[in-house]
């Protein structure tokens, strides 16, 4: 099930981004929007969505106010989906949070019917729906009634507006009409906090806490996150699950948009959020140049849950070589010239892939030296490439556990199921049957693990 994650962050609070950005990468959301007051953060992959929304302040008072305005946004953005939650920045994701969104069908909240405390306006998970949108538009009203009748200093740091006007409207609601079904979540686990750290530690231990609260700036305390971290560490089992799928090109039945192999690449995105790199040749054969395919190139830019790759130009040999593996027969200037035409041909359609992978899974050890002159980062067999050295400025990325197969194991702690789009002479080829074992394997994983899917690029 795909669901977004939203939050601002104001400038001055920008170290607090900086420490949790990176766990909610780690989970399976589609997208994260982040609303600011100006700044944005470019080094960081297409994941991310920036929108300014306002002016720099830097009243606390003020700013945990605009959360409401965030959200309403969101609800409008063209390329909104319909499960997607609110997180305050200082929120850390110890684990993907799917079973959320699979739970909840209005609004979700936690920290109801907790003595002392009010529910929580930092950790809002909703389903677009008329009834939680009513919920948004009623909230809106009390807060500003709130905002306007409260004389608060701009100094002000404790309970907010957002946070009294969701309290109220919730209580008046649960002891009413129920108007908004609101589900309660455990806040234990899914916005877990303590003052003391002391009993947060312990709270973190018992609950197998997945979203943590790092309130009041804990966050600069880099002896207690570290604590955090390994308590975190002893009952997450995350692993990071890449599927790479090669010899994509624009021929019937190898990848086009109404082939059932990438039907199947669909229905394992909506059910467990997977995504796939996909290694496609510039000029497949000689007979399919993707420049003259810009609109099938277009359409898989489209795809959120496709990171595309290079896998050669040709992906056959020209001269002496090994049937498919054209960079066999190239020395390191030969292979820079082809790998040239290849990235001319990628140019084109307007794209400079950052991942490379081996025509036939083979090449010269020139041919891999050149590959780290342009490319961030090659995809290898282990097996293949074992007699290969590799440049210390090129990212190396192991795996070949084919998605047909059932005895599968780590690589740098995480899981590659290797692939091709079609062709009978391999055996793990997006047909019906690779789909369900492919499925079973992460069904029976999932029991153990939870798995966090990402292309190559995100590694």
């Amino acid at each position: 099930m795909q669901y977004d994650i939203i939050g601002f962050c104001s400038e001055n609070y920008k170290d607090c981004y900086e420490f949790s950005i990176e766990s909610w990468l780690a989970t399976n959301a589609r997208k994260i929007y982040m609303y600011t007051d100006g700044w944005s953060d470019d080094t960081r992959n297409g994941r991310i969505v920036f929108i300014n929304i306002t002016q720099k302040d830097t009243s606390w008072i003020k700013n945990v106010g605009k959360k409401l305005d965030c959200i309403l946004d969101y609800w409008e953005q063209v390329d909104s989906i319909d499960n997607f939650c609110f997180l305050d920045v200082d929120n850390y994701i110890t684990s993907d949070i799917t079973e959320v969104f699979e739970i909840n069908k209005t609004i979700g909240l936690t920290r109801i019917g907790i003595p002392g405390k009010t529910i929580s306006a930092g950790n809002v998970f909703l389903k677009k729906c008329s009834i939680s949108k009513k919920f948004l538009t009623d909230w809106k009203v009390l807060h500003e009634e709130y905002r306007l009748n409260q004389d608060w200093p701009e100094d002000h740091w404790d309970v907010a507006y957002d946070q009294i006007s969701i309290h109220n409207l919730t209580i008046q609601d649960l002891e009413g009409p129920n108007e908004y079904q609101i589900t309660s979540f455990d806040g234990n686990v899914y916005n877990c906090e303590e003052m003391h750290d002391g009993a947060w530690k312990d709270k973190i231990k018992t609950f197998k806490a997945k979203i943590l609260h790092f309130k009041a700036h804990k966050w600069k305390n880099d002896s207690l996150v570290k604590e955090i971290k390994s308590i975190v560490s002893t009952y997450a089992n995350v692993i990071n699950v890449i599927i790479a799928i090669d010899d994509i090109h624009p021929e019937q039945g190898w990848g086009l948009k109404d082939d059932k192999c990438m039907e199947y690449l669909d229905k394992l995105n909506k059910e467990f959020g997977a995504k796939f790199t996909l290694f496609i040749p510039s000029n497949y054969h000689g007979k399919y140049p993707i420049s003259k395919y810009q609109s099938w190139i277009g359409w898989l830019r489209t795809i959120e849950y496709f990171e595309l790759a290079a896998h050669g130009h040709y992906h056959d040999c020209r001269s002496v070589g090994p049937g498919e593996c054209e960079m066999m027969e190239h020395d390191y200037m030969s292979a820079c010239t082809r790998i040239s035409d290849c990235l001319d041909e990628w140019d084109k359609v307007g794209i400079k892939p950052k991942g490379w992978r081996m025509p036939g899974w083979l090449g010269t050890q020139g041919a891999f030296d050149a590959v780290a002159n342009y490319f961030e980062y090659v995809a290898i067999h282990d097996n293949h490439n074992d007699n290969i050295s590799f440049k210390d400025d090129i990212k190396v990325i192991r795996g070949h556990d084919g998605i047909h197969e059932t005895d599968i194991s780590l690589h740098d702690d995480r899981l590659m199921f290797q692939s091709h789009i079609a062709g009978d002479w391999n055996n793990n080829i997006w047909n019906e049957k690779n789909y369900k074992q492919l499925k079973f394997s992460l069904q029976h994983l999932l029991k153990n693990y939870n798995l966090v899917f990402k292309t190559m690029d995100e590694v």
